[in-house]
């Protein structure tokens, strides 16, 4: 794919976008996507090899890219290949390369340059309509202004970048970038009322046996199956620290409210349990 120029040939799945920008004419080749035609100020400067961009001049599709955006909430997964250069080693905003938005504050994808880094930004549950919480940076990718081929993939929330050839890999886990006290507040949203709902399972059992047993395999099993879950969708191994964090927000807070429930609530649900049966 690095060494071929014309690799879109030997791709066996069909493309759902192939934009070629050395020619006047800027339709998808492949058919399925709607035409690019200049917005703002015709660049001053022209190239055979491609288009120049800016914050003047940009290539915009006429019409919403309806079928990618159909094709990515169906797979969840894409592979994007494109040639490009810098101007200026210094840019900020980040300065939008290729990018799949409605406006700058609806977003599904950009690819741009911060400083001298590739700037990637993707659209999550956990990263909003905009993509702003999870910023991901390829760190000294526009160092030169030469041309440089990227292809990057993205598949069970692990983004790859591959810079001029297969060595030159970053891999970028958006579960692992995930600020600490957004993981607390998403952990707290899963485990805390996990713990309530085994606080009431606990006081309803009337066995001791049966209230360790339950409290014990409450605390463990719905960390365990959450972090296999997490684990196997995004390719990476287990993480001890995200199991003990499921395990203390689920056992404190069965602890609190079985401590702090009171004897006339508990006298209540056991009388309401008793009239069921």
């Amino acid at each position: 794919m690095f060494a071929s120029q014309n690799w879109w040939n030997n791709v066996d799945t069909p493309l759902i976008g192939n934009y070629q920008l050395d020619r006047q004419n800027y339709s998808d080749r492949a058919g399925n996507l709607p035409d690019l035609s200049w917005r703002g100020q015709l660049p001053e400067i022209t190239d055979d090899r491609g288009v120049f961009l800016s914050d003047r001049h940009w290539l915009q599709t006429d019409t919403p890219v309806n079928r990618l955006n159909q094709r990515l909430q169906e797979t969840s997964k894409f592979t994007i290949i494109t040639t490009i250069a810098t101007a200026k080693f210094q840019q900020k905003g980040p300065a939008r390369i290729i990018s799949i938005s409605d406006s700058n504050g609806r977003r599904n994808f950009t690819l741009g340059q911060q400083g001298n880094n590739l700037n990637l930004r993707l659209r999550t549950p956990i990263n909003g309509v905009n993509a702003q919480y999870l910023d991901t940076n390829v760190h000294n990718v526009f160092t030169d202004k030469q041309f440089h081929k990227l292809v990057i993939t993205y598949a069970n929330s692990g983004l790859h970048v591959y810079v001029d050839n297969l060595q030159n890999r970053y891999n970028i886990n958006l579960l692992e970038v995930l600020p600490k006290e957004d993981r607390i507040l998403y952990y707290g949203l899963i485990f805390i009322p996990l713990g309530a709902l085994l606080a009431i399972v606990i006081t309803l059992a009337k066995q001791q046996f049966i209230r360790y047993t339950l409290f014990y395999a409450g605390v463990l099993l719905p960390t365990l199956i959450v972090e296999t879950i997490l684990a196997m969708s995004s390719g990476r191994s287990f993480e001890i620290a995200n199991i003990l964090l499921g395990m203390l927000m689920t056992a404190s807070t069965t602890l609190i409210l079985k401590l702090k429930i009171p004897f006339w609530l508990r006298n209540k649900v056991l009388n309401f349990a008793n009239h069921k049966t």
